[in-house]
């Protein structure tokens, strides 16, 4: 206890009692800083739970090593219902069908072995999952098979990113379509690539030959990253016509969503194409020919 003399009286001022005091507030204000922060904490964590919860849709994986027998397919899905599993072959035959029961997270996973007679033609194998009706439940990955070993595939697709689709045209870059086609000359097989921001809906493919017929028509989902890819098989029989093919990838009608390309035939196989280097390699000797052409008919005209 210390006093201090004023002039008429005296006051007394108990230092300890202050100390306790501001102890208390500091202790206090402690309390509800941690609490503010516990609370913050609470609330982020349920509203990423809540995001979560709200998000609807199925996603779909496929891998598989290269020349592997199996194929491992996995999911997940909001969805209550059984997944249905399709498996067609190149041709669109139903060659697997399965249904398979989501965990309580919504997991689901299905082990495919590949073998027997309904795997032994080479080419795009489509992995169909669905549940119900609904778009949204519904998805596509492509797996090629050659030899009756599946290639290297690692694919996914997803209806989750439903909410986050690039092209809405609202002042942002759309890099549209692409499509290549590319073939070794007396290979009968085509390979088919290409690329586009629109990861969403499947792109429709289809070859019209030099008279004008369609000689091919398929449908391919691009994979999480735009890109998709399949195969056509040419031949004698829609593919007897030499000439230029057509190949016309699209998705819609916007322009940027649709693109060409063309595959030249001759005897019913791809052949290389006359580019412009060939054209002008034949241009020079044509005047080549033509020049030398016409000294020799001035040599051997008769001098008087």
């Amino acid at each position: 206890m210390r006093q201090f003399q004023v002039t008429g009286g005296s006051i007394t001022c108990d230092t300890n009692y202050n100390k306790d005091r501001i102890t208390r507030k500091m202790m206090a204000l402690q309390k509800m800083v941690m609490f503010s922060m516990a609370f913050v904490a609470l609330l982020v964590a349920t509203g990423s739970t809540v995001a979560h919860a709200d998000a609807t849709g199925m996603s779909l994986t496929a891998m598989a090593e290269d020349g592997s027998d199996t194929i491992m397919v996995t999911g997940h899905t909001t969805g209550m219902q059984q997944v249905l599993i399709r498996v067609e072959d190149p041709i669109k035959n139903l060659i697997l069908v399965g249904q398979l029961t989501p965990d309580a997270n919504g997991e689901f996973s299905k082990e495919i072995k590949i073998g027997g007679m309904a795997w032994m033609q080479d080419g795009k194998y489509t992995i169909t999952a669905q549940q119900g009706e609904a778009s949204l439940y519904k998805l596509k990955i492509d797996v090629m098979i050659v030899g009756g070993m599946a290639m290297q595939t690692d694919s996914t697709q997803s209806t989750f990113e439903n909410i986050l689709v690039p092209n809405t045209g609202m002042g942002m870059e759309m890099s549209g379509l692409e499509v290549e086609a590319m073939w070794e000359e007396g290979n009968p097989v085509v390979p088919i690539t290409g690329t586009t921001d629109n990861m969403q809906e499947e792109v429709t493919l289809k070859v019209t030959s030099p008279n004008g017929n369609i000689v091919y028509v398929d449908q391919v989902m691009p994979d999480n990253s735009g890109k998709f890819m399949t195969e056509l098989v040419t031949g004698c029989g829609s593919w007897n016509e030499d000439g230029d093919y057509v190949l016309s990838a699209n998705q819609g009608s916007a322009p940027q969503y649709r693109d060409t390309a063309v595959i030249p035939i001759a005897e019913c196989m791809p052949v290389p194409e006359f580019g412009a280097i060939a054209a002008m390699i034949l241009a020079v000797a044509l005047v080549s020919i033509i020049a030398f052409t016409a000294r020799s008919r001035l040599g051997i005209v008769p001098r008087y």
